[in-house]
This record gives C-alpha cells, sequence and structure tokens, in this order.
C-alpha cells in the first residue's frame, strides 16, 4: 500500500491528485510500466492461483482490464493522501510493482508542476509586456498632448505628467518585480 501525502483537495495539488488517481487506472501507467517491468510475467507466474492469475497471451486492451483488477487508487480528501493498492503473486513483484508506481506518479505530477509553473511564468511575463504597451503609450499621448497644446502652466502640467508617469511606473515596476520574484523563486525543483 502507498501512500502520497497532498493538501486539501480544492487546491491545485488536490487537484492533480484526482488526476493522479484517474492516471493509475489508465492505460498509460500500464504502458509506463511496461517499459522497465514484465508486467505480462509478473501477472501469470504459474505458482499463482490459476483464477487469478492473467492467462496469455493478451491483448493490450485485456491486460489494462486485469490491470485495473489488480491495482486500487483513491484520493482521501480528508487526510490529502492518495491510496495505492497493489496486489502481486510474490513479494518482489510486489515491491517492483509499488516502486514502478510511485516513480510514474512521481514523474506525472512533476510533470503537471512543470506546466503550471511555465503557465503563471508565462502569465507573468505577458502582463509585464502589457504594462509595458501601457506605459509607452500613455507617455506618447502626454508628449503628444504637450506638443499640441503647448505648456500653459509648467508647473500644474509637470505635476500632471509626473503623477500619471509615476502610476504607470509604479505599475511597470510591480509587474516586473512579481515577474523577477517568480523568476527567482520557481526553479524545476520547487513545488508548484
Amino acid at each position: 500500500m502507498l501512500f502520497f501525502q497532498e493538501s486539501v483537495a480544492s487546491s491545485p495539488i488536490g487537484l492533480d491528485s484526482y488526476v493522479v488517481v484517474q492516471y493509475l487506472a489508465s492505460r498509460a501507467i500500464v504502458d509506463d510500466l511496461s517499459r522497465t517491468l514484465d508486467l505480462r510475467e509478473m501477472f501469470s507466474r504459474s505458482e499463482a492461483d490459476w483464477l487469478a492469475r492473467l492467462d496469455l497471451p493478451v491483448s493490450i486492451e485485456e491486460m489494462v482490464r486485469y490491470w485495473k483488477g489488480q491495482v486500487d487508487a483513491f484520493f482521501d480528501a480528508t487526510n490529502g493522501t492518495i491510496v495505492v493498492k497493489a496486489r502481486a503473486f510474490t513479494q518482489q513483484d510486489a515491491l517492483k510493482l509499488a516502486e514502478g508506481i510511485l516513480a510514474s506518479s512521481e514523474r506525472l505530477v512533476n510533470e503537471l508542476s512543470a506546466r503550471a509553473r511555465r503557465g503563471t511564468l508565462r502569465d507573468a511575463e505577458g502582463e509585464v509586456a502589457r504594462a509595458e504597451r501601457r506605459l509607452k503609450a500613455a507617455l506618447a499621448r502626454v508628449r503628444e498632448f504637450r506638443d499640441k497644446e503647448g505648456i500653459i502652466d509648467p508647473r500644474k502640467t509637470a505635476d500632471a505628467t509626473v503623477a500619471l508617469a509615476g502610476r504607470v511606473r509604479d505599475e511597470l515596476v510591480r509587474a516586473d518585480t512579481e515577474l523577477s520574484t517568480l523568476k527567482h523563486y520557481m526553479r524545476d525543483d520547487a513545488p508548484p
């Protein structure tokens, strides 16, 4: 039995937990595990009960159907864990199977986390670009107005220009700081 510690179900991690549970009941994990484990051999051992073992040869669809009978996974939202029960006919096979399931699940969670980080970073970069465009447009309008109208009251014009430019620059600095912060703490091994 495997336990993966997670947080509450309504969080992105909780949603990821449901994705992992679905993955553990899919053909994808059978394909992933088949690269390192011989599942057909593991589940068709001659020393196993003939009713419980896998009769060879089998198609991939039959293998997935058999897999679903050997592995149960569910997300327990009350304590934030994914519980996986995997059955095999020998202790060594059960250990190999559990280790394979854990490694495949970790890879999936890491891929989901990396995708989320890339999305957050892309959104922050887009926000910085939009803030830069707004700043440039505002400065161009101020210059255009100043050139068109001339300076009537230099002090009021300067105060208004400084206030407008300051607000736009503050917004740009805030967006740039947020992007810098995200780039600083979001490493490949950082949790989402």
